[in-house]
């Protein structure tokens, strides 16, 4: 098939966009020969006028001048427009004229220019290509033979010795052989290795960068009313790939990657071009942005595709997932910077939210996306975040049922992010866990809170019973061997009660079986420091690993607390009245989050709460201001 036709018309197959205007390497190489061949000819072009003024020829001195101004406006053109289809004329038209010349003198008054073509052959093949280059090169050996043949040298030229023509006519032929021959074997490498580009050799089916250029082909495409055509772009995931491959081993698993291959390969409906973009992720473009037209088809190819795949006689299941994208309905501003790259993003990130659904088709939306490149935008915000600048606690007081006292705090994070002003814990939280940066988030909030502790103005406002603060501790700071040096590096510096200090977890950290969490927990008690449970009742506890651990604290979450009101009180009575008998027979503390009026307040207290933190009593404040709270409900209890 290769050797049929030319390589560079051929190698995209039927896509209308040709390789060489879409490498930027090949690009280069082929800029960097139009200069290099235009110099040296330039440079020979000024001897060749100088020779002919000597010999005074005007005709040579003419075609020598013409051959020039042909190549210099070549060159010129394709400097300025990087367009080779408009600057190859004039480019063309210079060498066809400087062959000629180079015939009309016979080489030059030593004979020799004969050859000057030869060496710029291959130069000239980055520029032009092979058929071009090869052509040039048979016209030029031809023309060398027929002149050598036709006699009439100067007197000068080496020519005039006896068998010099025949020798030079062995020569020229044989050089030009070797040069068409070159350019053949290395139009056939680049061929194949294109075609490694092109083609995923696994399944057959078309490359990543192929399918990129005809998706970006697609967004220029024109209707008869010069509008752009709707087509749709699909996503392709098998799920438990990966786990096919661990049980049945990497040769079975791209088995089955080739027999996905022939059935996306098999399948033309609406089809433009599938391709493997990674591991077990296909796309397919689809002719069509109809909704219904291309949820009939994604559905019957997800149906082929489900089906178990064969493999040594033995049924392989397939979990697969789709993820379409539509062009216009998922643009809102179709003249983006890559609107390519931009559709592809669309697909990945619905597969990344929705991918591990078997046998679901899940279209695109755009306010999910917008959402997602939010948390997207802030996760990488707050792995490069300036903490020390834009991080900041606030104390949320703790007070006693009983008495109406300020029992303590539970310390709260604070975020200004540069651009986005003040981020909510809500959003901030859950993406440091993911990314890892909660451990600095809460090694910083652990050493400030230490350093407000040895405040002058806290120590000076202590009363009787101190504040008990609460530091909330993620699964990422209890899998972390460095949690208790790091603890004790910070008591020598800080010095305070650790008995100050209660940390709170959330039940599903009892469940972890890394046993890195048991060594914390236990060693945070030998120090000293309290264990409370937070949003207690919303997960799953170990009730002997909460007798055995000594926990001093559970905290009934605020979803909870939030439905109590004078028109539903039992709809989560029970539960609360489970959650604070259960404490009271394990001799903990009940702390009861987000209580905000005062029939929630009396209500808890009437069965039997400890503690409650909510706006009811007070929102979360900055320290100074938490401590002069602090101290005006310890004036409730002294009386004064």
């Amino acid at each position: 098939m290769w050797r049929k036709s030319g390589f560079f018309a051929r190698i995209l197959h039927d896509t209308p966009i040709s390789l060489r205007e879409s490498l930027a390497f090949m690009e280069k190489q082929r800029a960097c020969s139009i200069y290099t061949v235009g110099s040296i000819a330039f440079i020979g072009g000024i001897y060749g006028i100088f020779n002919a003024v000597t010999q005074r020829d005007p005709l040579v001195l003419a075609l020598r001048i013409a051959f020039l101004a042909l190549l210099g406006a070549g060159s010129l053109v394709y400097f300025v427009t990087r367009k080779f289809n408009v600057a190859k004329y004039p480019i063309y038209a210079g060498l066809l004229l400087l062959i000629f010349t180079t015939f009309h003198d016979a080489g030059g008054i030593t004979g020799l220019g004969l050859f000057f073509i030869l060496p710029a052959l291959p130069i000239l093949y980055i520029a032009v290509g092979s058929r071009a280059s090869s052509a040039f090169a048979v016209f030029a050996g031809l023309g060398m033979v027929a002149r050598i043949l036709y006699g009439h040298y100067p007197v000068t030229s080496v020519l005039n010795q006896p068998g010099a023509p025949l020798r030079m006519i062995v020569v020229v032929l044989f050089s030009t052989a070797v040069v068409i021959l070159v350019f053949h074997r290395i139009d056939v490498l680049m061929a194949q290795l294109t075609q490694l580009v092109m083609t995923d050799w696994e399944t057959g089916l078309s490359g990543r960068w192929k399918f990129r250029e005809v998706l970006r082909n697609r967004f220029v495409r024109k209707t008869g009313t010069g509008l752009q055509e709707s087509f749709s772009l699909v996503g392709f995931r098998i799920i438990n790939y990966e786990r096919v491959n661990a049980m049945e081993g990497p040769s079975r698993s791209d088995a089955v990657l080739q027999a996905v291959g022939s059935r996306l390969k098999g399948w033309r409906e609406h089809v433009e071009i599938t391709c493997r973009w990674h591991s077990s992720l296909f796309l397919t473009l689809l002719d069509t942005g109809d909704f219904l037209e291309v949820d009939s088809t994604c559905r019957d190819l997800l149906a082929v595709l489900s089906k178990p795949v064969d493999i040594d006689g033995r049924p392989v299941s397939l979990l697969c997932s789709v993820a379409v994208t539509r062009f216009p309905d998922d643009f809102e501003d179709p003249d983006g910077v890559d609107e390519a790259e931009k559709m592809v993003g669309h697909v990945l990130s619905t597969l990344d939210r929705h991918g591990n659904m078997p046998d679901e088709l899940i279209f695109f939306n755009k306010k999910m996306h917008q959402a997602e490149r939010y948390r997207y935008g802030l996760l990488e915000s707050l792995v490069k975040a300036d903490f020390d600048s834009g991080l900041s606690l606030q104390y949320q007081p703790k007070v006693r049922f009983a008495d109406g006292t300020c029992a303590g705090a539970e310390v709260l994070m604070r975020w200004n992010h540069p651009i986005l002003g003040s981020v909510s814990p809500v959003d901030f939280i859950p993406l440091a866990e993911e990314s890892g940066s909660i451990r600095r988030l809460t090694r910083k909030m652990i050493r400030q809170v230490f350093l407000d502790l040895r405040s002058p103005e806290f120590l000076e406002a202590l009363g009787s019973t101190p504040p008990i603060i609460a530091i909330n501790l993620s699964v990422n700071d209890l899998t972390n061997q460095d949690l208790l040096p790091f603890l004790n590096r910070e008591l020598k510096v800080s010095p305070i009660e650790p008995s100050w200090i209660e940390f709170e977890i959330t039940e599903g950290v009892l469940l972890g079986d890394n046993p890195w969490i048991r060594i914390n927990l236990e060693n945070l008690l030998i120090l000293g420091f309290r264990l409370a449970i937070d949003d207690f009742g919303t997960g799953y506890s170990s009730l002997s690993y909460l007798q055995r651990l000594m926990v001093h604290d559970l905290k009934i979450d605020q979803s909870f607390v939030r439905e109590l009101s004078e028109g539903n009180a039992k709809a989560n009575s029970s539960v609360i009245d489970a959650i604070v008998s259960m404490g009271k027979s394990l001799g903990l503390e009940i702390t009861a989050e987000g209580v905000e009026t005062e029939y929630q307040a009396a209500y808890l207290a009437e069965r039997g709460c400890d503690l409650a933190q909510g706006w009811l009593y007070s929102k979360s404040l900055p320290f100074g201001d938490f401590v002069a709270y602090y101290k005006a409900h310890q004036a409730v209890l002294s009386g004064q």
